[in-house]
């Protein structure tokens, strides 16, 4: 955890990210601030896919009185104070295969967003899928229920050697939780090897939890693709972002295979820099590459036939460019500042 705090006479600063990696973002542009008692305040807490949005907000609602907060955390719910709550998704509410959580993530993943929505003023999300599952697993009607998609970071200039020594390959990015489902995308990118495209595979990103299912990611990648193409397949870890930006600008194409996911920030990542994106249509990734990439049945053979078309085949570079640039800051500030406007309203 990672905090930032200033005070002077009028007001306290503070930045609280959950994530050890998450950028500090300096004051005017804090993430949360407080005033004293019975003057406004924008509290928004442990966030980061809307951490830039929500300094907006704080800057261009000055006088609002009201609590932003993640839903999966304790926020403070003092007496008269509106909330806005933030959920980016509910997947954890579905069955899963794999069953990695500990009894006190299940008590925050279950009960902490019970606790923060009841009674509150809004609810933002990324996409329309997790609009669809508050609304069913939590009681909330959908007009309460907003869309802020993520905007794009930009991924800063990167000095050292092309990634892979200038070979081809696809690249699927992420925190490997066992939902990002790795074995399918090995499956389908040995299908598309074994049918004649030469690329190779790039996974960028750290290992996640342990998957009951598959065992570590050396075992599934050894198992899934045989030891006749194990050496085609490069594990990264964790990247700096400068250089994660040369791995999506080197790659043939991306593929994001997961079984939940509440938007899918790497189809947008991968837009920005022109390159097609294969996906599955699984949770919200259909609504988000469908515009510009190929979703298919989560089988081998057809991400591979997908895999095959996008390697080889001229890609509207322009087209995949503009499409990223339209997840901007002002759209993701947009649903935060309609709520706040109906929060302001009531109260005058």
């Amino acid at each position: 955890m990672r905090g930032l705090l200033a005070q002077d006479r009028h007001e306290i600063v503070v930045l609280i990210s959950e994530r050890d990696d998450a950028p500090v973002v300096e004051p005017p542009h804090e993430l949360i601030r407080v005033s004293h008692p019975r003057q406004p305040f924008v509290a928004a807490l442990n966030f980061d896919v809307h951490a830039e949005g929500l300094a907006r907000v704080a800057a261009e609602r000055a006088d609002l009185h009201a609590i932003i907060g993640n839903a999966q955390f304790h926020m403070p719910r003092p007496r008269h104070v509106p909330r806005i709550v933030v959920l980016y998704e509910a997947a954890f509410m579905e069955p899963t295969p794999w069953g990695v959580y500990s009894a006190y993530s299940y008590r925050q993943l279950l009960t902490l967003p019970r606790r923060n929505l009841a009674g509150a003023r809004g609810v933002v999300c990324l996409a329309e899928h997790g609009r669809q599952q508050i609304s069913r697993w939590f009681d909330t009607p959908l007009d309460r229920i907003r869309i802020a998609p993520p905007s794009l970071e930009p991924f800063g200039d990167w000095i050292g050697p092309p990634p892979m020594d200038g070979r081809p390959y696809v690249l699927q990015v992420g925190w490997f939780h066992p939902r990002k489902e790795v074995t399918l995308a090995l499956a389908g990118w040995r299908d598309a090897v074994e049918r004649g495209l030469d690329v190779d595979l790039v996974l960028a990103g750290t290992e996640g939890p342990p998957d009951r299912r598959h065992g570590s990611m050396g075992r599934r990648i050894l198992e899934t693709v045989g030891a006749d193409l194990v050496s085609r397949v490069r594990f990264t870890g964790s990247v700096p972002r400068a250089e994660l930006g040369a791995y999506y600008r080197g790659a043939s194409a991306v593929l994001m295979t997961s079984i939940h996911e509440g938007f899918g920030i790497p189809a947008i990542e991968a837009a920005s820099v022109g390159v097609p994106v294969v996906a599955v249509c699984r949770a919200s990734l259909p609504e988000v590459v469908g515009p510009i990439g190929a979703v298919v049945e989560p089988e081998p053979a057809a991400i591979g036939d997908a895999l095959l078309h996008a390697c080889t085949t001229t890609r509207d570079v322009a087209a995949l460019k503009r499409y990223a640039a339209s997840f901007s800051v002002e759209r993701q500030v947009a649903p935060f500042l309609e709520l706040a406007d109906r929060i302001e309203a009531k109260v005058a």
